[in-house]
């Protein structure tokens, strides 16, 4: 538990931690703190600052137990309060805190509170966590601040209407994806907390079976749509068209081509490694001769050793991210394709596939094996996936060099590497 005067200087001197939150005591007052969350990545790429909230935090006697409760009170948020204001403020609520009221725990719990336990209590991967703060945090600020008696008592008219209004601004699958992460903190509450919410008012969308169907995507490219892909990425600048090579060539997620770092990359052993994929299992793979080229002339062209491999050309404009963003709106709009970024990935698995490297282009792109041989008796490594992996890369070379029944030709920035 760290402290601190909480004065505005060196509150402006704090800089947030790379993940979860952290408590500054103030070492003023007794039970006023400020607890500044981590910074996180909305859906559009940027990186938005994490909330800096101040609290009042007492020790409350539980009737009940006869045992003590940390009991914490809102003040408000750094920014709408100066400290002072905050630290007057929190001086009443320390009072009441201590004077003993509301001291049950269970209708204490606020949605804001239940969310941080929520977090706190599952071993969700970091980009979890910001999405789930983020979206909480934004489409139910109004609610945060009620306690889960008042979100269990919410009416199935409220709930539904609060639904249509996210679904009519965001979407049908932006208003499930957020609708569900309430549903599952709110099933959590439930178990938690089952005398201030015995029912989950969420379940309703469901009942009135309204959650949207989630449609399968089959985007991807095929015969000649290889050069048309290759001839609209002459239309992006030379670091974006790069990294969407990259991306199909090794069958990558968008956010894993796009934010690709150095430190990822040895080039001596020729291997790639993605520490956090998906489904928590890092990924190691070889490195084509097509990727190499591409690798070598990041490389050359990175006098200044920027972290990422495609930083963005506005790195120096107060970027927020710092490297390229892939968009399946422009790559749509450039190729003339139906094609997603995620469709790229496709392509990489189905050319596998369509040289008979089925299980070669599943673990290429981590796809995990779960069956039994896959789990406890392939011991393939690294080197076992280089020759299929160079196969899928200069089969889709050749669709998109000289199209469907050309030769083999590499591409100039391949013959580089040579």
């Amino acid at each position: 538990m760290p402290k601190l005067s909480l004065t505005l200087r060196d509150i402006k001197r704090i800089v947030a931690p790379v993940e979860g939150r952290v408590d500054y005591f103030d070492t003023e007052l007794p039970g006023f703190l400020l607890r500044v969350s981590a910074d996180y990545q909305d859906k559009a790429g940027a990186v938005q600052r994490g909330a800096r909230v101040f609290y009042a935090q007492a020790g409350v006697l539980d009737p009940a137990t006869g045992k003590y409760l940390t009991r914490k009170a809102k003040v408000g948020a750094y920014g709408e309060l100066t400290p002072e204001e905050a630290r007057g403020k929190a001086r009443l609520l320390l009072q009441q805190l201590r004077a003993g009221e509301s001291a049950a725990p269970s209708r204490a719990v606020t949605l804001s509170a239940m969310l941080e336990t929520h977090l706190a209590d599952h071993s969700f991967k970091p980009s979890t966590s910001r999405t789930y703060l983020a979206e909480i945090n934004s489409k139910f600020a109004s609610w945060l601040e009620m306690p889960l008696v008042e979100i269990g008592r919410i009416p199935p008219d409220v709930m539904i209407d609060r639904y249509k209004q996210v679904e009519n601004k965001n979407g049908p699958m932006a208003a499930k994806a957020t609708f569900k992460m309430l549903h599952a903190l709110l099933a959590y509450a439930k178990i938690k907390y089952p005398a201030a919410i015995p029912n989950n008012p969420c379940a309703v969308i469901g009942d009135a079976g309204m959650w949207p169907k989630t449609r399968s995507r089959d985007d991807c490219l095929k015969g000649a749509d290889f050069k048309a892909f290759l001839a609209g990425l002459g239309k992006f600048n030379e670091i974006t068209r790069d990294c969407y090579l990259f991306a199909l060539y090794h069958g990558l997620r968008n956010m894993e081509a796009a934010s690709l770092r150095w430190e990822y990359i040895d080039l001596d052993l020729g291997v790639l490694t993605i520490p956090d994929t998906k489904n928590g299992e890092a990924l190691i793979a070889p490195i084509s001769r097509q990727s190499l080229a591409i690798l070598k002339r990041r490389q050359e062209q990175n006098p200044g050793g920027d972290p990422f491999v495609f930083p963005s050309l506005n790195s120096h404009h107060k970027c927020k991210t710092g490297h390229v963003a892939l968009s399946s709106t422009l790559l749509k709009f450039h190729t003339g394709l139906r094609l997603t970024v995620h469709g790229l990935r496709r392509s990489f698995i189905t050319t596998g596939k369509r040289l008979h490297l089925h299980e070669e282009a599943e673990r290429l792109t981590n796809h995990v094996d779960s069956t039994v041989t896959g789990k406890h008796y392939d011991c393939r490594e690294v080197d076992d996936l280089r020759q299929p992996l160079q196969a899928i890369a200069n089969e889709m070379e050749r669709l998109m060099v000289h199209g469907v029944g050309g030769k083999v030709v590499d591409l100039a920035t391949a013959r580089v590497a040579g």
